[in-house]
């Protein structure tokens, strides 16, 4: 049980804390026509990069890789991300032939974000809108792979790791019953008011963790409770991440 503890441990400090398996960070981008006529958005001519500081020397685009890339209708933007770098620019093409970019801006803080685009004449001017509550852009099927996967993982693992310690299987029941309480609360309510993916894992950590325990004090120690809790959310993330990025390839 301890090789499996510490292997699952050091398998998760090597990956990022990011994961397909949970809201990616979104910006919304709104178009407001300043001193010009409203022209439709080009997809085509349209990306976004990120830097790694105000001068963005070697700016990266935002590219495809998975879920992450932008995405452009006539009138609006928005790109999915796995992970924010300090900050921000955006190219823009137009149907009238035009490609106009945004100053350097600093990322969003927020998992789902809405950013306003003025354009003028002479370029876009970018401006992070801090109160406004972003739509989510992921589409539903992903939403349910994502909590079916999440689901399936975490019982699989719960079932290994007390099997292997000799432990009631009836507390399986429980770490479902925390999952359906986690998952959905992560995605709608908290994702909309914590920076990071990080701060969602250890929301959804600690809520399973006492959880499982206070109601299982006759079957579980704490120490049990805690070794099972790391173990199925590492594994969650660390393989949930491997399978939705090759899910969202197809």
């Amino acid at each position: 049980m301890k090789k499996l503890f510490f292997i699952l441990a050091a398998f998760f400090i090597t990956m990022p804390l990011w994961a397909d398996i949970a809201p990616q960070p979104q910006i919304t981008y709104k178009f407001n026509f300043v001193d010009t006529a409203p022209v439709d958005i080009d997809p085509a001519k349209s990306e976004e990069f990120q830097c790694a500081d105000t001068t963005c020397l070697t700016p990266v685009p935002l590219g495809k890789y998975g879920m992450q890339k932008l995405t452009c209708a006539k009138d609006y933007c928005y790109s999915v991300l796995y992970q924010f770098e300090p900050f921000q620019k955006l190219i823009i093409g137009f149907t009238d032939g035009s490609v106009k970019e945004t100053q350097v801006f600093t990322s969003p803080s927020k998992i789902r974000n809405t950013v306003q685009i003025n354009v003028g004449k002479n370029g876009l001017t970018a401006t992070v809108l801090p109160d406004t509550k972003a739509q989510d852009h992921l589409p539903k099927s992903y939403t349910l792979t994502a909590f079916s996967i999440t689901m399936i993982l975490e019982l699989l693992t719960a079932f290994i790791y007390l099997f292997i310690g000799g432990l009631s299987l009836s507390v399986l029941f429980y770490v479902a019953a925390a999952n359906l309480i986690t998952i959905p609360v992560n995605w709608f309510i908290l994702s909309n008011y914590l920076p990071n993916q990080a701060l969602l894992w250890v929301a959804a950590f600690v809520f399973e963790l006492l959880f499982i325990y206070f109601l299982n004090k006759k079957r579980l120690t704490f120490k049990d409770s805690f070794g099972l809790t790391l173990t199925v959310n590492i594994t969650s993330f660390a393989l949930g991440m491997m399978l939705m990025y090759l899910l969202a390839t197809i």
